[in-house]
């Protein structure tokens, strides 16, 4: 079997993996020495596996089929077709690792001294499911490879198929690994204000022709933590979050031929973006978002949340020299806001009054399922926005988490 791991063709980060070279190599018999020396080596490994989906060897195995990228992974990603070579070559391998999948630790065990436990000894009762279900069946691998490719046209290997958020750092996306858990239905009271962006994340989704989206307005109105809800909204869809700091606008274009390559939907989160007076990275950003060389891949958008409706800064004294050159103050002004007009859809998020605020602390605390007389409740609630922290959606989630936070404190008291 060593020898068999070595021809992969595709497969050549399996072939060069030490668990599966090990494995193989036990697989293949050996000398006594050699087996009584790997064998406690792969078993302290498996052991040491996050797995709870039965035989913790074949979980592990599968998991590397589905994950590792290819050549095979990338043509069916970027919807090319599936060459004769490639096909041949691919069955090729499935064949070997369909049985390095069904290595017995019985059999090895038979050979070595002592009452040692077997790997499969680890294994729950759990099912696998999705398409790893087909690999752990007794359908021949090399008959599914047609299963596969519609698979990779949607799903990429590894962690952008399986996780929603992503940092960009060093040309590399870094997944989150504790992504913002938080949903539209955690963000009561700005459901009118935000239904476009929730239609136009629905379109990139669905692989329609998506708009780039400034959303603006004040502080803690819940401009972020909507754009976060959105990737948990429509996660099994396809759609993906990569956050990019304004500091990065250069490396923009690499993310995007980065993007391009990925059957999945992606949102370029740019949080809390402003440019000041003598910055010119608005100016490159402007070009990015439309008008530039390169195409704007169909499978991303670019979402960014402000304090400023038009993002570079714009000051009174520059609208007071207009009687002194008008034209000049004209095109100023029209370059400021130019950038701003260069996304598709712009939203705005006032600032929240005192109705909408009660509005919004009823409904989180009911989402909390606190039990609390309404009046006492609006009552705490606007002694608490008097603190300083005014009437603002943050405020009201401040105040439930702190409300429910002290309760069960004092109920906890009280109980002992």
């Amino acid at each position: 079997m060593m020898g068999r791991i070595d021809t992969l063709l595709i497969y050549r980060g399996i072939s060069e993996d030490p668990l599966c070279r090990m494995l193989s190599e036990l697989d293949s018999g050996g000398s006594k020495h050699t087996l009584e020396g790997r064998y406690p080596v792969c078993f302290a490994a498996l052991a040491a596996l996050p797995s709870d989906h039965g035989d913790p060897w074949s979980h592990y195995l599968r998991k590397q089929v589905l994950t590792e990228e290819t050549a095979f992974t990338r043509a069916a990603g970027a919807g090319r077709p599936l060459s004769d070579g490639l096909r041949k070559a691919l069955a090729h391998d499935l064949r070997i690792l369909q049985k390095l999948h069904s290595i017995d630790p019985e059999s090895i065990l038979r050979s070595l001294p002592g009452n040692l436990p077997s790997w499969r000894d680890l294994a729950t009762g759990n099912e696998v499911g999705g398409v790893e279900m087909l690999l752990a069946s007794d359908a021949p691998w090399d008959s599914l490879i047609d299963f596969l490719w519609d698979y990779f046209t949607e799903h990429s290997p590894g962690v952008v198929g399986e996780l929603t958020s992503f940092f960009w750092r060093a040309g590399a996306l870094v997944p989150v690994l504790e992504p913002d858990p938080t949903t539209l239905g955690d963000l009561p009271g700005y459901e009118e204000e935000r239904d476009p962006l929730v239609q136009n994340a629905r379109i990139l989704a669905a692989g329609g022709p998506a708009n780039n989206v400034l959303v603006y307005g004040p502080n803690g109105t819940g401009k972020s933590s909507t754009v976060r809800a959105l990737a948990n909204e429509f996660a099994d869809d396809g759609l993906r979050l990569v956050q990019l700091a304004k500091e990065q606008i250069e490396e923009l274009p690499q993310l995007m031929r980065v993007l391009r390559r990925h059957p999945e939907k992606f949102i370029v989160f740019m949080d809390d973006l402003a440019f000041e007076l003598g910055e010119h990275d608005h100016g490159l950003l402007k070009g990015l978002l439309e008008g530039g060389l390169e195409a704007r891949p169909r499978n991303v958008v670019i979402y960014a949340t402000s304090n400023r409706r038009h993002l570079v800064d714009e000051r009174h004294n520059d609208r007071e020299s207009d009687r002194f050159d008008p034209v000049h103050v004209s095109d100023a002004h029209q370059h400021k806001t130019s950038l701003a007009s260069r996304f598709g859809l712009r939203v705005f998020f006032p600032a929240s009054n005192q109705e909408r605020y009660l509005v919004i602390v009823s409904a989180l605390a009911a989402r909390r399922a606190f039990a609390i007389d309404p009046e006492v409740l609006d009552e705490k609630a606007l002694r608490w926005s008097r603190n300083g922290s005014g009437l603002s959606p943050r405020t009201a989630q401040q105040f439930v988490d702190d409300l429910v936070g002290r309760t069960k404190i004092e109920s906890d008291d009280h109980a002992g």
